[in-house]
């Protein structure tokens, strides 16, 4: 399994204390040959309107993603749903590997959880919904499309196309770096180049041969996972949704291109009135407080911040949106 360094493990612990959440019923699930531990948070005012089950983003994620999660958690519990959220495969208490996973994958493991959640618990399709965010813009809308089982879905922070929001992340990187224009055009060459050897499918010592002396060369591990999942392409899975959504975008995102997001989306939903793609003033790719929290990969002192601050670190738009669209939800 994946292990968090200390200073991580701290931290959540600390946050998990100033964070007021209702207790948790811990409780384990199956996935093909993998045993995935999760949280079940249910509210006090009875019996819940419906489940929203929270489905990560890219990395090493426990079930309150480093406590994150909490920030949220609080708001839906009021509005009288539960909540159900699990440790990624290798992470926490859940076996497994996470980064061997393909989309394809990612996608029946949350069919798996929201099986289990069902039949657990009673609940039907109508009253399950999925909460993803940033990378689970490839699993969500895939997942729901045509599915019974789900009855409403809420994204924050999607991408379409995988390579796309990857050239956008570096264009983003270099842009406030104040790289001119030659050193721009050399690094889209340099991920033109990137995308036709992968295209090759080659081995992780010819990588290592090619990438091996760039700075931040990928292990082994996660070339492997790239490998998979370098391809994947959501433009599909949104022509024929049926069920409720909402999209919540940040007009301050440094990682994903969201006038493409919303772009696209728009044209491809049939139903109009199914969706909501909400861009909320001065958000961050995680829905934060931009003027605190935007930065493309958080560290140690974005996750002390985030401790302290709290619900305040959440950009007050996030709220009020998704307040408002789940009161209306049937």
């Amino acid at each position: 399994m994946i292990k968090l360094p200390h200073y991580l493990l701290i931290i959540i612990f600390l946050a998990s204390t100033l964070i007021n959440v209702a207790e948790a019923k811990q409780v384990t699930f199956k996935n093909g040959d993998d045993l995935l531990s999760g949280h079940y948070l249910f509210p006090d005012s009875g019996k819940p309107r419906a489940v929203i089950l929270f489905v990560h983003g890219d990395g090493p994620l426990g079930y309150d993603a480093h406590g994150y999660y909490p920030l949220i958690w609080e708001r839906l519990l009021r509005q009288g749903f539960a909540i159900f959220s699990w440790d990624k495969p290798g992470i926490g208490e859940s076996t497994g590997n996470w980064l061997a996973q393909s989309m394809k994958q990612r996608q029946q493991e949350v069919q798996s959880a929201v099986a289990f959640i069902r039949d657990s618990y009673g609940y039907s399709g109508s009253q399950v919904g999925l909460l993803g965010f940033s990378q689970a813009g490839w699993v969500v809308p895939a997942l729901a499309n045509n599915n019974p089982d789900i009855g409403f879905i809420i994204g924050v922070g999607f991408a379409i196309d995988w390579l796309e929001q990857s050239w956008y992340l570096t264009r983003v990187r270099l842009t406030q770096q104040e790289a001119d224009s030659s050193v721009v055009e050399a690094a889209y060459a340099s991920h033109l180049e990137e995308i036709n050897f992968l295209n090759q499918k080659p081995s992780y010592d010819l990588y290592l041969k090619k990438y091996g002396h760039t700075p931040d060369p990928m292990s082994e591990a996660r070339y492997q996972f790239v490998l998979k999942n370098f391809k994947a392409d959501a433009t599909h899975d949104y022509r024929g949704l049926k069920q409720p959504m909402l999209l919540l975008l940040g007009d301050k995102d440094l990682n994903v291109d969201i006038l493409n997001t919303k772009e696209v989306v728009e044209n491809l939903i049939d139903d109009q009135q199914s969706i909501q793609v909400s861009v909320i003033k001065d958000a961050t790719h995680g829905m934060l407080d931009a003027e605190h929290f935007n930065e493309q990969t958080p560290g140690f002192l974005f996750l002390m911040k985030l401790m302290w601050q709290g619900e305040h670190a959440v950009a007050p738009g996030f709220y009020n949106v998704l307040d408002e669209w789940l009161t209306h939800i049937p």
